[in-house]
C-alpha cells in the first residue's frame, strides 16, 4: 500500500468512525447485516459444493460404479462432518 492508498484509506475510516459516533444504533445495525450477508455467502457455497457433489455422485451411481459412489459418499461425509466441527 503506497502513501497515496493509505491517506485515501484512512480518509475512509475517518468518515465512518465519524458516522458510527453519531448514529451507533444505525452502525451497528449495518454491521450486524454485514455479518449476517457474510455467513449467508458461506452457507451458499457451502451448499452449492455439496450440490455438485451430490450431482456427480448421482451421476456416478448411475454408471454403476461402486467404488466412485462409495468414495464420494466418504468424501461427502467428511466435508459435512467437518462443517458441523465448526458450527459448535
Amino acid at each position: 500500500m503506497n502513501i497515496q492508498q493509505r491517506e485515501q484509506f484512512n480518509v475512509i475510516v475517518q468518515k465512518i468512525e465519524k458516522y458510527a459516533r453519531q448514529n451507533p444504533s444505525y452502525y451497528k445495525l449495518r454491521v450486524f447485516l454485514l455479518a449476517i450477508l457474510g455467513y449467508a455467502y458461506i452457507t451458499f457455497v457451502f451448499l452449492l459444493m455439496c450440490g455438485g457433489i451430490w450431482t456427480l455422485r448421482n451421476f456416478v451411481e448411475s454408471t454403476q460404479s461402486d467404488y466412485l459412489v462409495k468414495r464420494i459418499n466418504w468424501t461427502l461425509d467428511k466435508i459435512i462432518s467437518l462443517r458441523t466441527m465448526f458450527v459448535s
